[in-house]
């Protein structure tokens, strides 16, 4: 779904917070929540930019094919 940099990063932050927790439940907690809001919102713009690109090129009198829709639906 991200590039594997981003991924990585992710990933790495949420192992982080799963270990701090023993020492630091409540800001473990805060933490896992700001990272699933960041995450929400990198998917939403995503998704945002993508429809907006559809949009453009039905706006502009462009064919979208079925395979740029399933693809679009598949991101």
């Amino acid at each position: 779904m991200f590039p594997g940099e981003e991924t990585e990063s992710f990933r790495t932050t949420w192992h982080q917070i799963q270990t701090d927790f023993v020492d630091s439940p409540r800001q473990s907690v805060k933490k896992a929540d700001e990272l699933l809001a960041s995450i929400i919102q990198r998917v939403a713009e995503d998704f945002a930019a993508e429809r907006s690109k559809l949009e453009s090129d039905w706006g502009e009198g462009r064919e979208v094919s079925t395979e740029d829709l399933r693809q679009a639906l598949q991101r």
